[in-house]
């Protein structure tokens, strides 16, 4: 990862020592004026003209012998060469590597070859193939798409005419059987196994019924799916008998915490209340304001857990302020520590050591969401003892170096050489 420089670096006449051009494959997509950089394909030094980039060197490349062409540069300081085969300087089998073919020849009276051995001469290909029953020839169909030959082993689709002979092998399919006389139906001899296809419904209805602890029914004859209307019969269900889950038998109250009334019978009202005296054992979570009359004491407490979202101090104190108020912990025989707000100094201070305080870092972060040379950043931390950082939002957020100016207390002016793309940059003020 390299640090970036939004800012032009003076060195003030000072020397840059054992330094390295930037060293890339291909050249950038984009340049400056003056911009270098170091071809390491190559091995070549170029730089920018502005408009393209230019080779520091030359080079100079001549084709000759069974190639000839010109050479020629692009902007990226890429050379192409335009190169031409002489004619007749490659020989087969000897300039070549491969398999070629010298010659083509027919081995029988099916295949006819013509005029084949010269280098431009058009080679003519002849077969003896026929639609028909010709022995010893090769078999094609004719216009039509038919043909007459002997026995052939195919599939066939669309009718067949003509006499069949052979067996009809048993596939998996639908087989439809035509007489091919439209005043005699066709003959079909075997077995047929399955559901019928062209039924309504059952011949004679039938009633479903259900008795017992649950009772209904329905009528059914197969035309459609029937619903049962069930009714559950009184006292059927006996609860732990007939039923599985956890429910209450019997309600009851515990001394100084609960007190229950109406318990016992299946159709009382069970009434649940606090006694006077209240009595909590474990942990006591409340929803709403707890207002406490008399005096709240905590005993054995290892943690207060408090979900509030803000804790208020001196709510009694009113006129202009002279208090310091914070958070001390007491530590025994080591020094206290304390976060403590100074009304002197208008700041936050805290100590490590119960008598030196020191003030407590504040952040102010902001992106940067114009596009300008010159930011002017209202901080108001109120000092100029503050840190400035300058990152990327977007990619691997780097860390850049840009002009920083500590303008007042609650500013500071950011400045660039070249004013960056609307929210690509974000500034951290500590202080």
């Amino acid at each position: 990862m390299a640090r970036q420089f939004l800012i032009d670096i003076d060195l003030k006449q000072n020397e840059l020592r054992n330094a390295v051009i930037h060293n890339l494959g291909t050249a950038p997509l984009s340049g400056k004026a003056g911009q270098v950089y170091y071809n390491t394909g190559s091995n070549q030094l170029f730089f920018h003209n502005g408009t393209s980039w230019q080779s520091a060197g030359q080079i100079s490349i001549t084709l000759g012998g069974d190639l000839s062409g010109t050479a020629s540069t692009n902007a990226s300081g890429q050379i192409t060469l335009n190169a031409t085969i002489e004619p007749n300087s490659v020989a087969l089998g000897t300039d070549t590597s491969g398999n070629y073919v010298a010659t083509l020849s027919s081995t029988d009276t099916h295949l006819t070859i013509a005029n084949s051995g010269t280098e431009t001469a058009a080679v003519t290909i002849v077969t003896d193939a026929t639609a028909l029953n010709t022995a010893s020839a090769i078999v094609s169909r004719n216009s039509n798409g038919d043909f007459a030959a002997g026995t052939i082993t195919a599939n066939l689709t669309g009718d067949v005419t003509g006499n069949l002979t052979g067996d009809i092998k048993n596939t998996d399919g639908t087989v439809i059987l035509d007489s091919g006389n439209s005043n005699a139906a066709a003959v079909f001899t075997g077995s047929v196994v399955g559901n019928a296809s062209t039924a309504d419904k059952l011949l004679v209805a039938r009633k479903i019924e259900l008795d017992g602890d649950v009772k209904g029914e329905v009528n059914f004859d197969g035309s459609q799916n029937v619903i049962i209307t069930t009714a559950i019969q009184p006292n059927s269900v006996v609860l732990g008998t007939d039923t599985t889950g956890n429910y209450v038998a019997g309600i009851s109250g515990t001394t100084n915490q609960i007190t229950v009334t109406g318990s016992g019978s299946e159709s009382a009202a069970v009434t649940i209340g606090l006694p006077d005296n209240v009595e909590v054992v474990g942990n006591l979570q409340v929803g709403g304001n707890l207002n406490v009359v008399g005096t709240v004491n905590s005993v054995n407490t290892t943690q207060v857990n408090i979900v509030d979202n803000k804790i208020n101090l001196n709510t009694a104190f009113t006129g202009v302020p002279t208090t310091d108020a914070g958070i001390r912990v007491e530590r025994g025989d080591a020094a206290d520590v304390e976060i403590l707000w100074n009304e002197t100094d208008d700041k936050w201070t805290l100590t490590n050591d119960g008598s030196a305080y020191h003030h407590i870092v504040r952040k102010y972060a902001e992106t940067l969401s114009t596009s300008l040379a010159t930011y002017t950043i209202s901080h108001m931390l109120g000092s100029e003892d503050v840190v400035v950082q300058v990152f990327e939002t977007g990619g691997s957020k780097e860390q850049v170096e840009v002009g920083v100016e500590h303008f007042s207390p609650t500013q500071v002016k950011l400045q660039f050489a070249t004013a960056p793309t609307a929210g690509a940059y974000r500034v951290v003020i500590t202080g």
